[in-house]
């Protein structure tokens, strides 16, 4: 009885193409879902005296900026969100009236994170 190889002939061509369907199913690292842009970045920003803030913020990585500003709704701060960002280090600019303008480095965000970050402004 001969040994059959495992990539010749018809039977083992279908057996290879399967093998290698099979290897792009398998679970994928998590450094390869880092282009998926499921996570988010949200918080409050106040004065010191706890009085919400009408700001401005910027967020920046790798050249690409987002901007949002606090929003109200029914005369109450809600805050603000960025969404669908991608993990990594950002940097935050946050300008409000009567403030000093904050800068933040590092804002760290990971993989599927829903980030919560309250400022409070000088």
């Amino acid at each position: 009885m001969r040994r059959r190889d495992f990539i010749t002939g018809a039977a083992g061509a279908l057996t290879l193409a399967t093998l290698m369907l099979a290897t792009l199913m398998l679970p994928t690292p998590t450094a390869s879902l880092a282009q998926t842009g499921n996570s988010s970045l949200s918080g409050m920003v106040i004065y010191q005296g706890n009085e919400p803030a009408t700001a401005r913020l910027y967020l920046a990585r790798e050249g690409k900026y987002k901007q949002t500003t606090c929003r109200f709704r029914g005369g109450r701060n809600v805050g603000y969100s960025f969404q669908n960002l991608l993990p990594g280090r950002y940097e935050l600019v946050i300008i409000a009236p009567g403030a000093r303008p904050r800068r933040m480095w590092g804002v760290q965000v990971g993989s599927f994170d829903q980030k919560q970050l309250n400022i409070t402004l000088l």
